[in-house]
Order: structure tokens, then C-alpha cells, then sequence
């Protein structure tokens, strides 16, 4: 793990490991977590915060206390990225704005605040939910794609 002067954290890991988080990580800025190779991402306890929140696994999975869409990883931050060729279940506690995010299975990004904007979303398969309090912005080619597959 790494913590710089300006409150930035960076936990990664090598080799296919899997990061287990227990309790609160984060900085008053950029919070990475990086579980390179097949390492999932899980969380038991705690809150993982910063200004900017990066979340990525190669192939690994992204979750709470269980690898389910009832059990997902806890965030808060304003902004958000979720990138693995496996699954990603978040929740965030405020507002987010969800940025460039890549994942191969399914994504649930759920959202208590105000509401939540995403730029640049990508999905390769149908398993996309998002959820906010208020109002969820699309982009324009993801606008397209469900008017044309509605059950997409």
C-alpha cells in the first residue's frame, strides 16, 4: 500500500491476489485499488473513500461481503471507475459521477445521493443496472442502444 503526502492510497497486488478490505481505506483525494491478474476485490466491513475512487481487476470480481448484486462493495466518493473482465457490485454513499468503466460480466453501480452522471460507460454484455435516488444521466450511445434493444 502506498499513501502520499497529498492523501492519495494505492493498494495493489501482484500475481493474482485477492484484496480482502476489513475496515475504512481511502484519502481526502485518489483512492486506487488494483487486484491485478484473476484477484477479486471484496470488502467485510468499512468504506472505501476519496475524491476519486478507481476500482480494477483483471478478471476478478469486484464485491461486498459476497460475490452478489444483494451484497456490493461500499464507496464514497464523487467520482467513480469500475474496470474488470469479471463483475463489479458498488454502492456509493452521495452523488457519483461514474467515469470511463469497462467490465466484461455485470455492473450494478447504485447511488443514495442526489442522483448520479456517468461519462464514457461501456458494457460487453446485458447484466448493466444503475440506480440513484433521482436522476441518472445516460450518454447519448447508450441512449441509442436501448432504444434499439430495449431488453438489452
Amino acid at each position: 500500500m502506498t499513501v502520499t503526502s497529498g492523501g492519495s492510497v494505492t493498494l495493489e497486488t501482484t500475481s493474482n491476489g485477492n484484496i480482502s478490505l476489513g475496515a475504512n481505506i481511502g484519502g481526502g483525494s485518489t483512492t486506487d485499488i488494483f487486484a491485478n491478474g484473476t484477484g477479486t476485490i471484496s470488502q467485510s466491513a468499512g468504506t472505501v473513500s476519496g475524491s476519486t475512487v478507481n476500482l480494477q481487476s483483471g478478471s476478478g470480481d469486484i464485491f461486498g461481503l459476497s460475490d452478489d448484486q444483494g451484497h456490493p462493495l461500499d464507496t464514497s466518493a464523487l467520482a467513480l471507475t469500475v474496470n474488470t473482465s469479471g463483475s463489479g457490485f458498488i454502492t456509493n454513499a452521495g452523488a457519483v459521477t461514474l467515469g470511463t468503466s469497462l467490465v466484461g460480466n455485470q455492473l450494478q453501480i447504485t447511488t443514495t445521493g442526489a442522483g448520479a452522471k456517468h461519462h464514457n460507460l461501456r458494457y460487453r454484455h446485458r447484466n448493466l443496472r444503475i440506480a440513484a435516488a433521482y436522476r441518472i444521466r445516460l450518454n447519448h450511445h447508450l441512449k441509442r442502444h436501448l432504444r434499439t434493444h430495449p431488453h438489452a
